[in-house]
């Protein structure tokens, strides 16, 4: 039988695969998009080309190659644009698949995980614990599971999960949000295809 952190482990390793899975998809269709516009770009550029050779002077010239310029930025921009609605659809799926994941108890289990690791890492003392407002409810079962009397709950700027400690006494802070993770995540996305996302 597994244990709950090899459950949460294969969780996030298979909302990992599913995003790997799904930007092989998109590459692929940007590359054929790709392809496509590049090609019809080409033929466009040779018959414009091979007419105003024929038919035109330099100035004709200087203007087609001003169009097909033009064609080509238009061709690429709407390729760009693709790619980010596209990338937005892996980021608006892997937030849903968030939103089911705070619902469940294995959720719980993490955030009690999260919390002792963070209090493990940030020292004892007078420490304050942000949660997400939905969260809050959770502080005492939070408490007990690191055994801290000297913890404070608030409630954070925290969306999607997780939590974050500060102690007081180290002046350290433990970042365990989801948020934080998922803004990595969109950030690896946009390195790997050359995107460039807007929040």
């Amino acid at each position: 039988m597994l244990s709950m952190e090899e459950k949460i482990e294969r969780f996030v390793a298979a909302i990992e695969a599913d995003a790997r899975s799904e930007s092989d998809v998109i590459q692929r269709e940007i590359e054929r998009e790709t392809e496509a516009a590049l090609t019809a770009a080409e033929d466009n550029a040779l018959n414009e080309t091979y007419r105003y050779i024929k038919a035109r002077s330099a100035d004709e010239r200087t203007r087609s190659g001003r169009r097909v310029s033009r064609h080509m930025m238009a061709r690429k921009n709407a390729i760009n644009a693709r790619r980010e609605e596209m990338a937005e659809q892996v980021m608006a799926s892997v937030r849903a698949r968030l939103a089911e994941y705070v619902q469940t108890p294995a959720y719980t289990e993490r955030l009690k995980k999260s919390a002792r690791e963070a209090w493990e890492a940030i020292g004892r003392g007078d420490t304050t614990v942000y949660l997400r407002e939905a969260d809050m409810p959770l502080q005492d079962v939070l408490r007990s599971a690191i055994d801290a009397p000297k913890v404070t709950f608030k409630t954070g700027d925290i969306e999607l999960g997780g939590l974050t400690a500060v102690s007081a006494a180290t002046n350290l802070m433990a970042d365990e949000t989801f948020d934080t993770k998922f803004e990595e995540l969109r950030g690896h996305f946009a390195e790997l295809f050359g995107l460039q996302l807007s929040k």
